[in-house]
């Protein structure tokens, strides 16, 4: 009996303890749901979702770029794709097989990519660009393709090559510099297409449009299950710009045309055979719109596919570079800071009218050179050993007298000089914000010469002393020395002269076209600036200009190509306002690198457009450009074009 009683009780116990020990468990248990459901489900609850839905993006069509008639210049064109899902290894072998047949490609590079992708339930491109036979063949065999469809990617198409390159940009990858940076936080992704340069790069935002998406459902195994929904895309905005495509094209095609003539010209001090780069600008002058911006060497922003410039002789061109086509991503219309030589001149005149240092008809000798300072080793008038003689401040335009200048840049001294120089823009921002680039006040970008650049230089290790001398201030005036200026600062200046006063921002991009259709007006005429002269001074330096395309002017006639004595502004119906450069460089004793520059404005007696051309080692503007600008004239106006021979590549 008391056995019984005894194994009653332990069993007893034992139940008791495995209670209490269930009800431990039990409560340990009811805590953690508690906490996974209550305290933290929300979190739980949306791990699990993200761990089934995914978001496969769709890319938008990308803005438009039209000029300013309305001729397209920058589209999108939908390209068939052949796109593949991960369906398991099975399915994926099979489409890859049949692909594989298909697309004349090896199945082992399908099966690759596929492997390769982040995730699985990501989509892969096998094919881009495909034909509508191809994509034909892959709907009539869709049931031997599983997780195969074909999909759109938008292709960036410039219809006109190279032409506007440097103003137009092309795409490429985002970097993880970029999403670092300007694209933080703006929803890119690596692998997104991106502008990298040019109006595609600074109107980002504008033309990109906002993506689309399909939202699918899959399993544990990230294997799809369905789709769920479509987000469609947001197309880009498309932009309306200033420039006249036609007159691009021809701007581009004397650009470099003129290059290939004075290489191979027979005259000997126009010969350029240096001569590989140049830019041409062309501004309306009362609003600052810019109708041609023409930089060459250039680049043809189709040879990026989807991003990527595969071609390898294409990368060495383009982003390496050489002799004959050098730092062809560069546009030097806005970006080359280059000595100006004599088209400084007109300013000069400006400054030493205006502070009452030569008058209007006083005369200054010139003996072939300039020896007020010098006289054992004087400098030179271009003319020497010949002389321009006595001639006044029309006539020392007309002949580009060097003597002259130097008398006033002697007379002006350097920090009125220098303050004319800033008042026209020179060596400062020109207000062009269409681009994204570095401000053109930088002495790393563009400089006057003056003592504080040379400071700047003297401690950047870039000359090797900082005193400014009276000799530096004459060779300052004639638009040498440390003066470093831009195709675009110098034609801004030179339609200022053309204004009387009034220099205007340059612009490129007119309007955009909003998602509904409507026209948003971007171009907002700026006045940056204006230079309040007297009307003699600007008279005077008027008909310098017009002297200057008159004969006896450096510019009247000139040698281009196979021909001598053309007479570049015979049979116009007005009068052509002008100034040639010739702009030394150093270690040339021969000269045989000078810039050629020349810059003008038409019709003389009410000046609607200015041209600015310059050719690096062009040694003569007249000769190198001359022609140019005046076939462009001549196109604009609808004028007899020069009987002129253009050597082509």
């Amino acid at each position: 009996m008391n056995s019984v009683w005894k194994d009653e009780s332990q069993t007893n116990k034992r139940q008791r303890w495995m209670l209490v020990f269930i009800i431990f468990v039990g409560v340990i248990l009811l805590g953690r749901l508690f906490y996974l459901q209550i305290l933290n489900g929300s979190q739980y609850d949306l791990e699990s979702r993200e761990n089934r839905i995914r978001v496969l993006k769709v890319m938008p069509q990308r803005g438009n770029i039209y000029d300013v008639n309305g001729e397209l210049l920058v589209t999108t064109r939908t390209a068939y794709t052949i796109a593949m899902i991960d369906l398991g290894e099975e399915k994926v072998q099979q489409s890859a097989q049949v692909l594989s047949q298909l697309l004349n490609i090896p199945s082992e590079s399908i099966i690759a990519q596929v492997d390769n992708r982040e995730r699985r339930a990501e989509a892969v491109y096998v094919a881009i660009d495909v034909d509508f036979a191809m994509v034909t063949k892959v709907l009539e065999r869709s049931e031997s393709l599983p997780g195969v469809y074909i999909d759109y990617l938008p292709i960036r198409e410039y219809p006109y090559g190279s032409v506007l390159s440097h103003v137009l940009g092309y795409l490429s990858e985002i970097s993880q510099d970029d999403l670092d940076t300007w694209a933080a936080g703006q929803g890119y992704v690596m692998g997104d297409l991106v502008g990298r340069a040019g109006l595609e790069r600074s109107f980002e935002s504008i033309l990109r449009g906002t993506n689309g998406g399909v939202i699918v459902e899959v399993d544990s195994q990230d294997n799809l299950i369905r789709v769920l929904e479509r987000v469609e895309p947001v197309a880009g905005k498309d932009l309306h710009l200033t420039i006249d495509i036609k007159l691009q094209q021809e701007a581009e095609l004397l650009l470099e045309n003129s290059l290939v003539t004075i290489r191979s010209q027979p005259w000997g001090t126009y010969q350029a055979k240096e001569a590989y780069s140049g830019a041409f600008i062309m501004l309306e002058n009362k609003t600052g719109r810019i109708l041609a911006m023409a930089s060459y060497p250039d680049y043809d922003p189709n040879d990026w596919e989807l991003g990527v410039l595969k071609d390898e002789e294409k990368r060495v061109q383009y982003l390496i570079g050489s002799k004959e086509y050098p730092n062809a991503m560069l546009n030097r219309a806005v970006l080359a800071a280059l000595p100006p030589g004599s088209i400084f001149k007109p300013i000069t005149l400006a400054a030493a009218l205006e502070s009452g240092v030569v008058q209007r008809y006083e005369t200054i000798q010139c003996k072939g050179y300039y020896d007020v300072l010098d006289t054992d080793n004087p400098p030179k008038c271009w003319v020497y050993p010949s002389s321009h003689g006595w001639i006044n401040a029309t006539e020392a335009l007309a002949h580009s007298c060097n003597a002259y200048f130097y008398e006033l840049g002697r007379r002006l001294g350097i920090d009125e000089l220098d303050h004319y120089a800033s008042m026209f823009g020179l060596g400062e921002d020109t207000g062009f914000e269409d681009l994204l680039f570095e401000s053109e006040g930088n002495y790393q970008f563009t400089h006057r010469s003056n003592p504080e650049y040379k400071v700047w230089a003297y401690e950047n290790y870039l000359i090797s002393e900082e005193d400014w001398y009276e000799g530096e201030t004459i060779f300052s005036a004639i638009g040498q020395q440390y003066s470093a200026f831009t195709p675009l600062q110098m034609a801004s200046a030179m339609a200022q002269i053309a204004n009387r006063g009034n220099r205007y921002a340059p612009a490129l991009v007119d309007y955009m076209i909003d998602s509904e259709g409507n026209r948003v007006q971007i171009f907002q005429k700026s006045l940056l600036k204006t230079a309040d002269l007297q009307a003699t001074t600007w008279e005077t330096i008027h008909q310098g200009l017009v002297a200057v395309t008159q004969p006896g002017g450096t510019s009247e006639r000139t040698y281009f190509g196979n021909l001598e004595n053309i007479y570049l502004w015979k049979d116009l119906p007005f009068k052509v306002a002008a100034k040639t450069g010739t702009a030394q460089v150093a270690n040339d004793p021969l000269d045989l690198k000078s810039h050629a520059w020349f810059s003008a404005y038409a019709p003389a007696e009410d000046p609607e457009i200015t041209m600015t051309m310059v050719i690096e080692a062009g040694r003569s503007g007249s000769s190198s450009c001359g022609p140019a600008i005046s076939q462009m004239i001549r196109h604009y106006y609808e004028q007899t074009l020069l009987p002129i021979e253009i050597k082509k590549q």
